[in-house]
């Protein structure tokens, strides 16, 4: 008897991560008294946007390793220092979150680049921005 399993795709497997990761933020979110169903969307110019305050003086054990991993899989693409990326890491409400949802990214990027060796630059940065653009909605 033959059986057919179907085989899940990166974007299938980049989907269920993101949207486990999200799921998890809501309820962190709930349970500190935060509704962000009742959140409001504002457009505003890049440059009124403000840096706000660090929120963690110390990153967990291990998580600067994790960060240099995928900003070595990025690093292409994804031109932020390591200094910034870790500074906004720590001004981050959750910044663990954060951190695997920017794991999944690079893992994604690195699966589709498997699977496409010969990808042009402009290819890798077209990859990386839809990539980008599923996180933030």
């Amino acid at each position: 008897m033959k059986t057919n399993k179907k085989q899940i795709s990166p974007e299938d497997k980049f989907t269920e991560k993101i949207a486990k990761i999200s799921v998890d933020y809501y309820k962190m979110m709930l349970d500190k008294g935060i509704d962000l169903s009742k959140a409001k969307r504002k457009k505003m110019k890049v440059s009124d946007i403000k840096q706000g305050l660090l929120r963690h003086e110390q990153l967990p054990e291990g998580f600067i390793v994790r960060v240099l991993k995928y900003k070595e899989i990025l690093k292409e693409v994804e031109k932020m220092s390591v200094e910034e990326a870790v500074s906004n890491f720590q001004r981050d409400l959750n910044p663990e979150n954060e951190l695997m949802i920017w794991e999944t990214i690079a893992e994604l990027y690195q699966n589709k680049l498997e699977e496409y060796p010969e990808a042009s630059f402009e290819d890798k940065k077209d990859l990386f921005k839809k990539a980008l653009m599923y996180t933030i909605g």
